[in-house]
Formats: C-alpha cells, sequence, structure tokens
C-alpha cells in the first residue's frame, strides 16, 4: 500500500515547529531544564508530582495500581491512576528523579502539545481531502497546539491527552458517516478513555454533537421521509462504535468507576438550572492576548487567522445552508460554557470551583474547523478583504472595552497590531500566491501565539524549584534512613511539607509525600478518596476537608498511636517521644514508644462507637480494643479571656504525666492565628486548618492558648482534653500482650498466622475496602467494620492462618470486558466490510 508522504511529513512538520517554539519559550522564560520555572504550578506541584513518584514507583514494581498501601491508610490506586497518571507519556518518569522531576515535567507538556499539532494536522489533511494548502495546514495546527487552553491548563498536564485525541476521534465520526468505517472511531474513543478518563469523557460528549454537525453537513435532505432510515442506520453504526471503544477501555475504566462511587464520584443534581452564566460577548471581548478564562468569562484565543478564517467563512459566497449550520454550531459550543445545563453536562455533572471550562479545547476546535472549511475554498473567495474583517474585529474590541473596561490598553494595542499586520500579510498570501509570503504568514503566526504563550507562562508558572527540589531530595533520604533502621510495617507522619517547611505557620494540601517516597503514611489527597476513610479520619481529629483529604499538622498522639504510627517528623519536641538522631528539612524525627501494630486482637464487649468530638471518640475506640471503659483522656478546665478579637486561654492541669489538647472548632472561615503555649503558631478558622490541636509543654504545668483576628471569630464551645499518658502506656501493653505470630504484608496481600485462645477478633488498621477477599485455613470469610472504616475478621478458636487479598472492583470484569471489545471490533468488521462489498 501506497503512503502518502504529506500524510506523515506535514505532521512532523508542525510539530517540530511547535517543538522549537516552545524549547525558546522555555529558555526565554527561565523554565526547566533551562532554568528554575516549571509549569508544575498549583496543583501541579501540592499533587501531581507527588503522583508522578507513585506513578514511577509502579512503573519499578515498588508499588501498584490495584492497592496501595501508602495512599491515605491504604485504599485502591485505579481512581488515582485513571485520572493523573494513565498517560502513555508517563512512561518518561522511569528517566526521572528528585533533581529533574520539574524538568521532566514541563518535557512532558511539550511533547504533548507537539502532539496535538500533529492530530489536528493530520485530521485537516484527511477530513478536508488534501484540499487545504499545505502552509494553512500548518498554521491552524500551530493555533490549536498553542492555542490558549493549552498553555493555561498545561498544569493540568492529564488533561492534554484529551486535546490530542480530540482530532482523531472526530476523523473517525466522519469517518464513519461518510465510509462506514468504525475501527479510528472505536480505538481512539479507548485510547483517549485509557489515557485520562475525565477528558476521554468529554471528547464522547462532543462526538455526540460532533455526530450530528458532521451528518448535516454531509446530508442535505436529512428530514426528508426517504433518509430518515439512512440517518437512524448511520447513528446505530456510531452508537455500537462508541460503545465498542468504551468497553475496549474498560480494563481501567471500569474499576475506576467502582473507585469513584467510594469517594466524591456522585452526581449533584442541585447545581442543575437554566441560568445564563455571563454574557457571550464577553468571549469576543477577551479574544486578546493573555486573557485568563474566569467562572464567568470564556477565553478562546488562538491566534488572529483562525478568527479571521472563520469570521471570513460566513461572509463568503459559500453554501448558506452550511453557513447556517456552522453558525449555530459556534454559537452551541461558545454556549456550552455558558448556559447551566451545557456546563453542567460538560463538567460531567459535578460542579467545578476552579480551572474554569476545562473543556473549552472542544470550542477553539469548533473555530477552527469553520476556518478551514473557510480556507478549504479559499480559491473560490477571492473577493474577501481580510483586512476589512481585521478593522471589524478591532472596532468591536474597541467598543466593547469602551462599553466595560476589561483588558488592558497595552494588552489591546498588542491584539489590535498584531491582528492588522497578519490580516494585511494574509491579504497579501491570496493575492500573490508567493511561497516567502506563505513563510512570512507562518512566522508571524508563530510569534503571535508565542507571544501570548509567553505572557501566559509568567502567569501559570512555579518558581524556585530549587527550592522544593532540595526538599525532595532530604526528604528521600531521611525515609530511607528510617527504613534502613526499622524494616518493620509501620506509618510515618510528617507535620511539615515542601511548601511550609520553612514557615510552619503556612497551611497546605501537601499531602501526597508517602505516594512519591514510598512509605505508609494516614494522608492523602485525591479527587478519588475514600469517603469512609474520610469520616473516620475526621471523629479522630484530623478534619476533613473539600470531601477530598484530611488535615494533618499537629500530632494527635491516641490517633496517631492506633493507626500504626511509629515516626513523626517534627519542627517541634513531641512530649514523651525519643528523639532520633536524624533531621531534614527544619523536621526531626520522634519515635512513638506507644505505638500499636497495623495488627491486633481485641475482644469488643463495647459494641457502639458514637461520635461527639475527637477525643471522646477515641477514648471509645480504646475503650473498645481493651474490652471495658477507659478514657485515655479526659475534659479540662479554663478560663477564658476576650478582648479586641483575641481569645485566650488559661488551663492549668494536674501533676503527673499528660499531654494538652485544644479543640475549638468555628462556623465559618475567619482569618485568624492559633498559638499553642508560645511555641509555635498556626492559621486557624480558615481552608486547611484543623480544630484539633497538641499543645507542647512548657516549664510548668500552665498553658495558654491564644486565638487573634481582625475580625469577629464565631467558634463553637471550647473544649481541652488532657492526654493520659501513663494510662495509653497501660492500654497499649495490654493490646499488644495479645501476641500475633506473623504478619507480613506483600503488594496486595496480607498474610497472618494467630493461636487464638479466645473468642477474639482481629483488626488490621487499613480500611475495609470493597475488593477484601479474606480466607480463614483456606475457607473464605467476610470481613467486618471496626468504626465503620477499619477491616475487622472474627477468629477461630486455635490456629487461624489468615489470607487477605486486594483485587480492584471491576477489575475481572473489566479485562473480560476490554477482551470482548476487541474481539467485537475485529468481527464486525469483517462482517460489514462483507456487507458493503456486496452491496457495491
Amino acid at each position: 500500500m501506497k503512503v502518502n508522504k504529506k500524510n506523515i511529513l506535514l505532521p512532523m512538520c508542525s510539530a517540530i515547529i511547535v517543538l522549537l517554539c516552545l524549547l525558546i519559550l522555555l529558555y526565554v522564560n527561565d523554565f526547566a531544564p533551562f532554568g528554575t520555572n516549571s509549569f508544575a504550578s498549583a496543583d501541579a506541584n501540592i499533587q501531581y508530582i507527588d503522583f508522578f513518584g507513585y506513578a514511577k514507583n509502579i512503573l519499578l514494581g515498588k508499588d501498584s495500581i490495584n492497592f496501595s498501601y501508602n495512599l491515605g491508610l491504604g485504599n485502591s490506586g485505579f481512581g488515582l491512576f485513571c485520572y493523573y497518571l494513565s498517560s502513555p507519556f508517563n512512561v518518561l518518569l522511569l528517566f526521572s528523579n528528585t533533581t529533574n522531576i520539574y524538568s521532566i515535567f514541563n518535557i512532558i507538556i511539550i511533547l504533548k502539545l507537539c502532539l496535538c499539532s500533529a492530530t489536528f494536522s493530520y485530521y485537516l489533511i484527511k477530513r478536508f481531502d488534501d484540499k487545504i494548502q499545505n502552509h494553512m495546514i500548518i498554521i491552524l495546527s500551530i493555533s490549536y497546539a498553542l492555542m490558549q487552553y493549552n498553555i493555561a491548563q498545561s498544569a493540568n498536564i492529564m488533561w492534554l491527552d484529551g486535546v490530542y485525541m480530540l482530532p482523531l476521534i472526530l476523523l473517525g465520526v466522519y469517518n464513519l458517516i461518510n465510509t462506514k468505517k468504525i475501527t479510528l472511531l472505536s480505538l481512539t474513543v479507548a485510547f483517549s478513555i485509557l489515557s485520562n478518563w475525565y477528558t476521554g469523557g468529554i471528547n464522547c460528549l462532543f462526538s455526540i454533537f460532533w455526530y450530528l454537525v458532521e451528518y448535516l453537513l454531509s446530508n442535505k435532505d436529512i428530514l426528508k421521509v426517504n433518509n430518515i432510515k439512512p440517518f437512524l442506520k448511520s447513528a446505530i453504526l456510531y452508537i455500537i462504535s462508541m460503545s465498542i471503544g468504551v468497553a475496549i477501555s474498560a480494563i481501567i475504566f471500569l474499576p475506576n468507576v467502582y473507585a469513584l462511587r467510594n469517594g466524591t464520584g456522585t452526581f449533584d443534581l442541585s447545581i442543575l438550572n437554566l441560568n445564563m452564566n455571563g454574557n457571550i460577548l464577553s468571549t469576543v471581548h477577551h479574544y486578546v492576548f493573555n486573557s485568563i478564562s474566569t467562572n464567568n468569562i470564556l477565553t478562546i484565543f488562538c491566534g488572529t487567522i483562525p478568527l479571521i478564517g472563520a469570521i471570513s467563512y460566513f461572509i463568503s459566497k459559500t453554501n448558506k445552508r452550511n453557513k447556517v449550520i456552522l453558525g449555530l454550531v459556534i454559537l452551541t459550543a461558545i454556549s456550552f460554557c455558558y448556559w447551566q445545563p451545557f456546563v453542567f453536562l460538560f463538567s460531567l455533572l459535578k460542579e467545578v470551583y476552579t480551572y474554569w471550562f476545562r473543556y473549552s479545547y472542544v470550542v477553539i476546535f469548533t473555530l477552527i474547523f469553520i476556518s478551514a472549511m473557510y480556507f478549504k475554498k479559499e480559491k473560490k473567495n477571492k473577493n474577501i478583504s481580510y483586512i476589512y474583517i481585521s478593522i471589524l474585529f478591532v472596532l468591536s474590541l474597541l467598543f466593547l472595552n469602551y462599553a466595560k473596561q476589561e483588558v488592558s490598553n497595552q494588552i489591546l494595542f498588542y491584539t489590535i497590531i498584531a491582528n492588522i499586520m497578519i490580516s494585511i500579510i494574509l491579504y497579501l498570501s491570496q493575492k500573490y500566491k508567493n511561497k516567502f509570503i506563505y513563510l512570512i504568514l507562518i512566522v508571524l503566526t508563530i510569534m503571535e501565539m508565542a507571544y501570548n504563550s509567553k505572557g501566559l507562562m509568567q502567569n501559570y508558572k512555579l518558581t524556585e524549584t530549587s527550592k522544593y527540589t532540595e526538599y525532595s531530595f532530604n526528604q528521600k533520604n531521611i525515609i530511607s534512613e528510617i527504613k534502613k533502621m526499622d524494616s518493620g510495617y509501620y506509618r510515618i507522619s510528617e507535620l511539615t511539607n515542601k511548601f511550609n517547611f520553612s514557615d510552619n505557620q503556612q497551611l497546605s494540601a501537601n499531602l501526597n509525600e508517602s505516594l512519591n517516597y514510598n512509605y505508609m503514611s494516614i494522608k492523602s489527597y485525591t479527587s478519588a478518596p475514600n469517603n469512609n476513610e474520610l469520616q473516620f479520619l475526621n471523629n479522630m481529629g484530623y478534619r476533613t476537608e473539600g470531601e477530598r483529604m484530611n488535615v494533618v499538622d499537629s500530632p494527635i498522639i491516641g490517633a496517631d498511636t492506633f493507626l500504626g504510627v511509629k515516626y513523626i517528623l517534627s519542627p517541634y519536641n513531641i512530649d514523651y517521644f525519643e528523639q532520633i538522631d536524624l533531621n531534614a528539612n527544619g523536621n526531626y524525627v520522634y519515635k512513638n514508644p506507644f505505638y500499636l501494630p497495623l495488627s491486633i486482637l481485641y475482644n469488643d464487649k463495647i459494641n457502639k462507637i458514637e461520635y461527639t468530638n475527637p477525643f471522646e471518640y477515641q477514648n471509645q475506640i480504646y475503650s473498645s480494643l481493651i474490652g471495658d471503659n477507659v478514657e485515655i483522656y479526659k475534659e479540662v478546665s479554663f478560663e477564658k479571656n476576650t478582648e479586641d478579637n483575641k481569645y485566650v486561654y488559661s488551663i492549668e492541669i494536674p501533676d503527673g504525666n499528660y499531654i494538652l489538647y485544644s479543640y475549638i472548632p468555628w462556623y465559618s472561615f475567619k482569618e485568624s492565628m492559633i498559638t499553642l503555649n508560645n511555641i509555635y503558631t498556626k492559621q486557624y478558622s480558615r481552608w486547611l486548618a484543623n480544630t484539633s490541636y497538641y499543645v507542647p509543654r512548657n516549664k510548668d504545668n500552665f498553658y495558654t492558648v491564644s486565638i487573634s483576628s481582625d475580625d469577629n471569630l464565631y467558634l463553637m464551645p471550647e473544649k481541652f482534653y488532657i492526654l493520659d499518658v501513663d494510662l495509653l502506656n497501660y492500654v497499649t501493653n495490654e493490646i499488644t500482650n495479645k501476641k500475633i505470630d506473623l504478619f507480613e504484608i506483600n503488594k496486595n496481600e496480607i498474610n497472618i498466622q494467630i493461636n487464638n485462645n479466645k473468642s477474639d477478633n482481629l483488626l488490621i488498621t487499613i480500611p475495609n475496602s470493597q475488593g477484601w477477599q479474606a480466607k480463614i485455613n483456606n475457607k473464605k470469610v467476610n470481613t467486618e467494620n471496626f468504626a465503620n472504616c477499619l477491616i475487622s475478621i472474627p477468629l477461630e478458636k486455635g490456629k487461624n492462618n489468615i489470607s487477605l487479598k486486594f483485587v480492584s472492583p471491576g477489575l475481572i470484569s473489566g479485562c473480560l470486558i476490554s477482551i470482548f471489545g476487541i474481539i467485537f471490533l475485529i468481527i464486525f468488521n469483517i462482517k460489514l466490510n462483507k456487507l458493503l462489498k456486496y452491496r457495491d
């Protein structure tokens, strides 16, 4: 079969141009690997860098997608992997380390944007039957690759896979309608979902819309009675093709669905209404350099030529019917970001609070497509004056900005100059058909898109990456030293992170370091959490935030002890803990002398555990473990003084071995600070602040806790508790006296041996997620919930050989469905091809 060189060379040329442009931009903007800036800003630095470490651990066999003990208290990794990490580009993480991770992050983004250019070039060649001039294919492809969305959302690196897959999916739609071939659509849909289920879902939704668009463009008389039957046949073929694509992706998509059901994946119908969110005209107003989308303003900047081409299409002498169709199409596409039902749909039935219009690349695709429709027939429209169109657009910008100034005069001026200059060269290229002018037009497009990208890169960047790489290097080493010193099974907690190790007052959601540095912890922050775990940790004193994380920034010793936290990395001394001669990033390592193993025996005589506050809840936990009512925490009295929005609490504790805790919830967020015994201060009553805090010991038994604010604070009833250290020591000794002969953890298996002489239960402080399969002496048994979260197993008297194995729900079914999808695609293609040949 003869290969059309243009199908390969033009996409390669477009990709190389984008590659060179981005490398220059990295150098000019001091981005890694040439400097110290990175695209990994905001959530990328808070979450994704640590997730990348997790992905590398998976590739090296150190961790697992199926189940990770390092994800919170231990959970399936499918929800995290399918959303953040399933891109094939992440294989490059094998070459990453703590010193070059930000460079690898930037390189992966560059490669994805190059692929955006290549797939869009290929789409234009095949969709428009090689009727668009080569230089215009390159220009439109550069515009697609360097559009506002791709730079502004570059930190959300996982969404870019959907952008480069969209042109191939929509080419598959076109092929299905016009040639009845389904393979391309099915395979690209599957690959898009496998690369990132979120943008894969967006692409699937948009393909439904685009199927109708392509069918209307290809069939003039669809509403005639004789043409309804062919439409229904084509629609059925489309549904079959899409279903096959989804089926092929089931190997990871189905386990992901189960994972989302355990977390925040439920649909939120309460936000559905018929309102318009903003003014559609603002999209025109903000078609300028460096514009940023907000919650009610959509920005779709992708350069001058796509805009002029799209406007030219509507004033050209082309098919009036198609102009009406595409006019409605672009208005509908823009309304995806303004009309609430569409916003709700394309946000995949969830309310979005940040990173507005995560799907706006489909709107930009639509604009560039209409422009391509014009340039396909440019030779037939020689009377179109690009200069007049440019002037019309400039006047519209000036009028809109005069009515409501939302764009700086400087940006407006630069946008106008670029628009007029490019429109003049575009006019000359149409008039003289000169290759040198074509080259100038390509260069001007590169310069225009590079200038916009440069400005956006300054807005969306992480600075001083060397500070974070140094922190990561030190943190990795200290975790390694702890593991060398102690090779057992235990958890490690750290009270600071790479954002606040130099200023412990600052709050941060950087809660995933255990995934990166490969150790068991008690915290995590993902978009697919375990709801039971979130609630359990909240009950234990680690407040739930945003339905996705628990705040862990102060040692709650009763909770930590129960959960097997053996070592704590802390910037301040922890009373009654042994300080280990290890330190890094301003933290020392403290060993918990009371910690409980991850697997313990208990005889539960106290069946009901009810929440009142974290400390009473922990009392019930320990009472349940020991089979008798114990109060390791006791409430103490205090004095409260108030003046000028400052509350000072004075607490005197009895003589003996005690640790003081404050518990002061609030009604609403206020900017405030809490100071604990004049030893350390934390931000308080705000996002990511806790309500329970360890109060360090001073010289005597007299403690002070103060809360200050510039505004009126609305606090719930305050409480102070002391932890009875001697009683905690007694209780933990009683619990650990019940010996377990063997406790062994493998990737997704736990093996335990116990000689049980009493009616004991086995407790494992790992969430009892759906997917655990337990056996005692090779007989299947059901796992039960302890505190509505953790694994509990009733034991038999005598010898108990216990094995637990975790298989992510949906994994086996997903594998079978994927195999079925591939087989069905092959068989269906053979049958369909025979049918088409027979008809021919």
